[in-house]
């Protein structure tokens, strides 16, 4: 019973660092993806 439980908890524990991971990358992605965006309307306004 022990083992078994050590197995699913190291899954879950697999489980919820995965997730983690991707919001953290989704997160990145989005903060980069609006720095870009900033700096086009920047350049966008100069020109104009």
């Amino acid at each position: 019973m022990v083992l078994f439980f050590n197995l699913f908890d190291r899954r879950r524990m697999i489980l919820y660092f995965r997730m983690y991971i991707k919001q953290a990358v989704i997160k990145g992605f989005r903060s980069y993806l609006g720095q870009i965006a900033t700096k086009v309307n920047c350049v966008g306004h100069l020109k104009l």
